[in-house]
C-alpha cells in the first residue's frame, strides 16, 4: 500500500513502515512509499528475526519516481514556511531579551568604570609606595653609611680619651712627685746643731712617702 507522505523537519527521522511479519515466502510484498520531503533520505531493513533457524534468499526491486512538480512546489512552500516560523520564534525570543541584556551591558559598563577608577586609584597607590619605599631604601643605605663612619669616629675619639686621660694622670702623677720632692727640700735649713735632726727628719718624711 501507500505509505508515508506527511512532511519532515530538517534533520528528522520517522519509521515509514513498522517492522512486521509478511508471508513473502507465499506470494511477492509489493508497496509505494512516497517520500515524505525532497530531498531526503530512504534506508530499506529487511529482518529475519521470526526464523534464525532458517536462511532466506531476498529478492527486491526499487524504482526511484520524481514528483510530480505540483508536489514538488508544495514541498518546498511548506519548508519556506516552516523556516518563516522558526524564525518568527526566533525573533521573538531574540526581541523578549534585548531589554534584559541591556540592562546586562548596562551594569556592567558602569561596574567597569567604577573598577577602572578604582584601579587608576590603586596604581596611584602603587606608585606612591614605590617611590616611598625607593626613598626608604636609600635612606637606610645612607643612614648605614652615616653611622658606620660616626662609629670609626667615635672609636678614634675614644682611643684619643683613653691615651689623654693616661698622659693627664702620668702628668699629675709627675707633678705630685715633683712637689713633694720640692718640700722635702725647702724644709731643711743650714747648721751644725740641726744636721742629726735634719737628716732624722729627712727619714721620717721618705719613711712616709
Amino acid at each position: 500500500g501507500d505509505q508515508g507522505g506527511e512532511d519532515m523537519g530538517e534533520g528528522e527521522e520517522r519509521e515509514l513502515i513498522p517492522i512486521d511479519r509478511v508471508g513473502s515466502h507465499l506470494s511477492p510484498i509489493t508497496g509505494t512509499i512516497r517520500c515524505p520531503s525532497s530531498p531526503c533520505m530512504v534506508t530499506l531493513c529487511f529482518d529475519n528475526h521470526y526464523s534464525w533457524f532458517s536462511s532466506k534468499v531476498l529478492s527486491y526491486t526499487v524504482t526511484l519516481l520524481p514528483p510530480s512538480p505540483l508536489v514538488s512546489l508544495r514541498s518546498h512552500a511548506k519548508k519556506l514556511e516552516a523556516y518563516a516560523t522558526n524564525a518568527s520564534i526566533d525573533v521573538k525570543e531574540a526581541e523578549g531579551r534585548i531589554d534584559k541584556v541591556k540592562g546586562i551591558v548596562d551594569g556592567l559598563g558602569k561596574e567597569i568604570i567604577a573598577m577602572e577608577r578604582e584601579l587608576e586609584k590603586k596604581k596611584n597607590a602603587l606608585l606612591k609606595a614605590q617611590t616611598e619605599s625607593t626613598y626608604l631604601v636609600n635612606r637606610v643605605s645612607f643612614r648605614k653609611q652615616q653611622r658606620s663612619g660616626v662609629l670609626q669616629r667615635l672609636a678614634r675619639v675614644k682611643n684619643d680619651l683613653v691615651a689623654m686621660e693616661k698622659e693627664e694622670k702620668e702628668e699629675e702623677e709627675a707633678r705630685r712627685a715633683a712637689e713633694t720632692t720640692t718640700n722635702l727640700t725647702s724644709e731643711q735649713t743650714p747648721g751644725r746643731g740641726n744636721k742629726a735632726a735634719k737628716v732624722g727628719t729627712q727619714e721620717v718624711k721618705r719613711g712616709e712617702i
